[in-house]
């Protein structure tokens, strides 16, 4: 990304279960029950604040590249970045330069390639050791052919991982999935299969979500305050996870019965009205 140069980082351990708070009053609920909502009202100066992008504060389009935040979501976030005194991320698949583009003049503390690579609050960048690039390099050949064999599918590029998106074409996945499970070795390259909302993805090994908010946890303004994560996808569950266990909030936006969430909402829609109301209810009070 333009002006930002990146440092490889080392690994942080993900000790969730070490930041427990006894403080924490948000909902807990049994894996298969019915989930109700997050709370009206949250302590927002004593949280941290954590956000997957499309599919959550914005609606996913035919292409990624076709996304673009607007106006309202982008006071929405500076209004919550305040009161949260700065402990706001975004946490994507995307690239933060993608990331970036979207939020464009705004730049917000992020985390890209599903925590591949990390922008502190201090605006310091950091990005995990690569996967080997012959093997990147083999893999984009043989997902180009597919793509280019079938033109419904989408290869998106992100230089460290590729997905390609059956979207526009959902009866393709089969054909997706037989032709990554046909990809040798990626583990032993530092690569991984990484499932998604009509899209498979290859990725790095040793990056996710959960790792991307176990560092962020360890730095300012973030330490010592409650997680809250909101995210819609499958690679959202690992956030999930380890929100779960530091006693944090963790909020669904999708239909999976199946998600280890503790709270739910239906759509964008919902996530920003929550917010809304949780801005304009100021520092509030626990649920």
């Amino acid at each position: 990304m333009a002006n930002d140069e990146f440092k490889e980082a080392r690994p942080t351990p993900n000790n969730a279960k070490e930041r427990s708070s006894s403080r924490s009053t948000f909902p807990r609920s049994a894996p298969n029950a019915r989930k109700g909502p997050p709370p009206k009202t949250l302590p927002l100066a004593e949280c941290a604040l954590f956000f997957d992008v499309d599919g959550t504060l914005i609606d996913i389009a035919a292409r990624p590249s076709e996304v673009v935040g607007d106006a309202e979501l982008l006071q929405l976030l500076r209004t919550l970045r305040r009161r949260c005194q700065d402990a706001l991320a975004l946490v994507s698949g995307r690239r933060i330069a993608d990331l970036d583009r979207i939020t464009a003049p705004e730049r917000f503390t992020a985390a890209g390639l599903h925590g591949f690579e990390r922008r502190t609050a201090g605006g310091h960048c950091v990005r995990r050791a690569p996967p080997l690039a012959s093997k990147m390099g083999e893999v984009r050949r043989v997902l180009a052919q597919l793509a280019s064999a079938h033109p419904q599918l989408l290869l998106e590029d992100k230089d460290y991982a590729l997905a390609v998106h059956y979207r526009q074409a959902p009866h393709l996945r089969a054909v997706v999935e037989r032709a990554i499970r046909g990809l040798p070795d990626l583990q032993g390259s530092g690569l991984k299969v990484q499932q998604g909302r009509m899209v498979a993805e290859i990725a790095p090994r040793d990056a996710s979500k959960a790792t991307a908010l176990a560092e962020f946890m360890d730095e300012p303004p973030f330490k010592g305050r409650l997680p809250v994560y909101v995210g819609d996808d499958l690679t959202d569950e690992s956030a999930f996870q380890w929100v779960n266990a530091a006693g944090g909030l963790s909020v669904d936006v999708s239909r999976r019965q199946s998600s280890c969430a503790r709270t739910h909402l239906a759509s964008v829609g919902a996530v920003r009205a929550w917010l809304h109301a949780l801005t304009e209810a100021g520092a509030g009070g626990r649920a």
